[in-house]
C-alpha cells in the first residue's frame, strides 16, 4: 500500500485507506477516483472502507513508500524511505516507534520488508540482517545471513527471499531457505542494469504467497515448493 507523498498524518486519512475485509454484507460496488477511473466489482471482496485519522504523534508525515500491517487491534506502519516503523491503536492514536535506523546493535540499516508474526515485528534489513521486535519496540533477537536478499517473507519455519535482478553473485531472483538449504527460483541470465523495486514484493494470496517480480515485471505464486506464473 502507498500513501501520497508527504501526507500529513494528522489530516489523515490514512490514505492507505485501511480496507477492512469481512464475510458480512457487501456494500461497496464502485469507487470513483479523482482521475475519473472506476474500479468495479469490489463488492465481491470488500464489505467496507474505513478511513482512520492518525494522531500527530510519531511520523507527522509519511513518504510515498509506506506499508501497513495489522497486529491484533493495532496498525503497524513502516515508512520505507525514512526507515521508521510506527505503531498506532485501532483509533489512530500513536503508541510507540519500533526499532530505529543505524549501525548499532539492535538497529536496522534500512527496511527491505517487514512482517508481523506471533505478536512480534520482523524487520528484514537491506544488508541481510533480520531483527525481531516486540510490539512495544524492544529488540527480541537479531541475526545476519548473507543468503537473505532485499526482501523476505517467513513461512512457518521456512523463508522466501527475493534478491531482485543482478544481485551480486546470484543466478536467481527468488529462493526458498528451508532447513539451511537454498531452493532457487526465477533464474537470472540477462545481463542488464540492476533493477530491484522498493515496492512490496511479497503478499499473502488466496492460493499461496504472491511474488511481484520487479524485473519481468510479472506476478508469481509460491505454494508448496512450487512457483507458478
Amino acid at each position: 500500500m502507498k500513501i501520497n507523498n508527504m501526507l500529513p498524518a494528522g489530516a489523515a486519512l490514512i490514505a492507505i485507506a485501511l480496507v477492512m475485509v469481512s464475510c458480512g454484507k457487501k456494500s461497496v460496488a464502485d469507487i470513483r477516483f479523482s482521475e475519473g477511473q472506476n474500479i468495479t466489482n469490489l463488492s465481491k471482496y470488500v464489505s467496507s472502507i474505513e478511513l482512520i485519522p492518525l494522531s500527530r504523534g510519531g511520523a507527522g508525515t509519511f513518504s510515498q513508500h509506506a506499508e501497513l500491517a495489522l497486529a491484533g487491534g493495532d496498525y503497524i506502519i513502516a515508512d520505507i524511505d525514512s526507515s521508521k516503523i510506527f505503531r498506532y491503536s485501532a483509533k489512530g492514536d500513536f503508541l510507540n516507534e519500533i526499532g530505529s535506523r543505524g549501525n548499532a546493535d539492535g538497529q536496522f540499516n534500512g527496511i527491505g520488508s517487514f512482517q508481523v508474526i506471533g505478536g512480534d515485528v520482523i524487520v528484514f534489513s537491506r544488508l541481510g540482517e533480520t531483527l525481531r521486535y516486540s510490539l512495544d519496540g524492544k529488540l527480541v533477537s537479531s541475526a545476519t545471513d548473507s543468503k537473505i536478499g532485499y526482501q523476505s517473507y517467513v513461512l512457518d519455519k521456512d523463508t522466501l527471499t527475493y534478491f531482485g535482478h543482478q544481485y551480486p553473485k546470484r543466478a536467481n531472483r527468488l529462493a526458498l531457505m528451508k532447513d539451511n538449504t537454498e531452493f532457487p527460483y526465477l533464474e537470472d541470465k540477462v545481463n542488464v542494469f540492476p533493477l530491484t523495486s522498493t515496492a512490496p514484493v511479497f503478499s499473502q494470496g488466496r492460493n499461496g504467497v504472491d511474488v511481484v517480480d520487479s524485473y519481468s515485471p510479472s506476478i508469481y505464486c509460491y505454494n508448496n515448493m512450487t512457483v507458478s506464473k
